[in-house]
């Protein structure tokens, strides 16, 4: 999960860089996104199946709430897959992560500096600060894990506290609960749709624009929905005999027959029949 999860950061950072630096020529579609998703969890295939073939292996690590590779070992099996791993779950991505957003913030200040920023979507801009705090968290999260695991493929196992091996794989694995705060700080479609779930649907907010909320009727609002409804019902049906009266008239005037000419504005008469 670690992996496929720091793994899509890297691609979204890579769509905002081309969606806002080449906006003409780059677009997002359905088939684009698929392959997307295929490649995360391609890549995240690759870089964690090897101990399953015999390369390396998964140890409990302190305190005993979750897999991880052998950090400890010494051994050249365990030791180039730390290295292996190290590369293709933290440090290439990261670095896509920061090459895409330095270009993304150096692209936008020359922007603002010929004065073409505003023509930048507010949509566009709002979504891409999201994501970078997404990537924050994530860092946050993870670096401190990835320190340790670093210090201890480095020999430094007596430099690191029991707490902090302990700490560590805990704390890393807490930025499963950031995205989906982020969602609902960031999205108005995340965020209307937590306040319906929290208020059991009572309260259902536009997810666009600045309009009222929109309360719905629960048990005890049944009388006033009964009312409602009545007072609806009663008008449909009084417009729906207004509708046949009109038609009943209508199609009584055409049955009777014309006794005098009727002009028309093109000087065409209507005869009328004997």
């Amino acid at each position: 999960m670690c992996v496929a999860s720091i793994t899509t950061l890297a691609v979204i950072s890579v769509e905002r860089y081309m969606l806002i630096a080449y906006p003409g020529r780059f677009t997002v579609t359905n088939r684009i996104t698929l392959i997307a998703i295929i490649a995360v969890w391609a890549y995240a295939f690759i870089a964690t199946f090897p101990p399953v073939v015999g390369w390396s292996s998964f140890q409990l690590e302190s305190p005993g709430v979750a897999c991880a590779p052998y950090w400890e070992s010494r051994a050249p099996l365990d030791f180039s897959y730390e290295i292996y791993l190290l590369f293709l779950a933290f440090i290439f991505p990261v670095l896509t992560i920061l090459t895409c957003y330095g270009k993304l913030l150096n692209f936008l200040r020359n922007r603002i500096q010929h004065g073409a920023g505003h023509k930048v979507a507010k949509g566009q801009s709002r979504l891409t600060w999201m994501v970078v705090l997404m990537v924050v968290a994530f860092l946050v999260a993870w670096l401190p894990y990835a320190v340790v695991c670093m210090m201890i493929m480095a020999g430094g196992q007596h430099l690191v506290s029991a707490t902090a091996a302990s700490v560590a794989p805990i704390f890393c694995k807490s930025s499963l609960i950031y995205n989906p705060i982020i969602y609902v700080l960031f999205n108005t479609q995340m965020r209307s749709a937590f306040v319906s779930l929290i208020t059991c649907g009572r309260i259902v907010p536009p997810t666009s624009g600045g309009g009222k909320v929109h309360p719905t009727f629960g048990p005890k609002d049944m009388q006033t929905g009964a009312a409602i409804a009545n007072r609806s019902s009663e008008t449909a049906d009084h417009s729906s005999t207004v509708k046949k009266n009109a038609l009943f008239v209508a199609a009584e005037e055409a049955s009777v027959p014309a006794t005098h000419p009727v002009p028309y504005s093109s000087g065409i008469k209507k005869i009328s029949k004997p």
